[in-house]
């Protein structure tokens, strides 16, 4: 068995060599060649330079996360906080802009039209967003925007 391996190992490199030294279109091959392991090397070099790049970032990301938990930052202006949770309830319902928010110490006052299915992702989101202490929940929820201008 290992002598048959052995033969047609060494067929395989004959053939490979006389296709790359061929004299009619040899130098074409070769340079073929080289053109695609100068393309995989490059391709190689970007996948791994992204990847250090995405690693790089996660590492920060996971500091910074972790250096909040740390260290107490007093609580926004009420101002700030309002614009923060504007720009998360923007991202959170179809319609941000028929939702008043009003910030009062830590503490979020919701009030206009959203839809139903909409409340609990914009409370839970709501949330999340640093400086919330509590949500006042004045929302009129609708099924649908039939008679809603806002909707």
């Amino acid at each position: 068995m290992n002598k048959m391996i052995a033969a047609f190992t060494g067929a395989a490199i004959g053939a490979a060599t006389m296709y790359m030294l061929d004299p009619s279109q040899g130098r074409r091959r070769r340079a073929r060649l080289r053109e695609a392991a100068a393309h995989t090397s490059h391709s190689a070099k970007a996948v791994a330079a992204m990847t250090a790049r995405d690693v790089e970032h996660r590492v920060s990301g996971l500091a910074a996360r972790t250096l909040d938990r740390l260290i107490e930052e007093p609580s926004p202006s009420d101002d700030v906080l309002a614009g923060r949770v504007r720009a998360r309830v923007g991202r959170l319902v179809s319609h941000p802009g028929a939702i008043d928010v009003i910030a009062n110490h830590g503490i979020v006052t919701l009030s206009g039209p959203v839809f139903d299915a909409e409340v609990e992702q914009l409370l839970k989101g709501i949330a999340a967003v640093p400086g919330v202490a509590s949500i006042e929940n004045r929302l009129a929820p609708h099924d649908d925007a039939a008679h809603i201008s806002a909707l």
